[in-house]
């Protein structure tokens, strides 16, 4: 979908997916992309009551899900550098390194702040049904396979 831009269609395995590199100030650094909607769902679990957050007032809910759970953070920086099993070494990096992180994967998750309204309805639809299929889970003692739980917030059922 474009606005009357000039666009090179290429197949899917020759995508270069766009990405940041978040210097870490001492010669080192690291590259970020934008995350999927299956990533930032991975990047809360075990947190799931978090997502509730999102639903009381949009960016609000967001803020407290990091200030009650920088795993949180962590999870989705690592996630966005493609080395999910490693957000513990994100954990230990200074604030403003995970806050310079942070700010580039939402730049790439996010590009066109225009769309980002529509995207919020949708993504507000999927965390209800997550919050939804998450506390009828609780409710009835059973463990939450993340897989099934995907799959019930994706067609609605819970």
């Amino acid at each position: 979908m474009t606005d009357n831009k000039q666009v090179t269609v290429k197949t899917l395995a020759n995508i270069i997916i766009p990405h940041k590199v978040v210097d870490l100030g001492d010669g080192q650094g690291f590259k970020v992309t934008g995350l999927s909607i299956k990533q930032l769902i991975d990047a809360f679990v075990g947190h799931y009551e978090l997502l509730d957050g999102l639903m009381e007032g949009e960016f609000e809910g967001i803020g407290r899900a990091v200030l009650e759970s920088p795993e949180v953070v962590s999870r989705i920086i690592a996630l966005a550098a493609g080395d999910e099993e490693n957000y513990e070494i994100v954990m230990q990096m200074p604030t403003q390194i995970q806050g310079m992180a942070l700010m580039a994967v939402f730049e790439l998750t996010f590009p066109d702040t225009n769309t980002l309204g529509k995207w919020w309805a949708r993504l507000e639809g999927l965390v209800g049904n997550l919050s939804h299929a998450y506390k009828k889970a609780i409710s009835k003692g059973e463990k939450i396979d993340p897989e099934e739980l995907r799959r019930q917030i994706l067609s609605g059922e819970f």
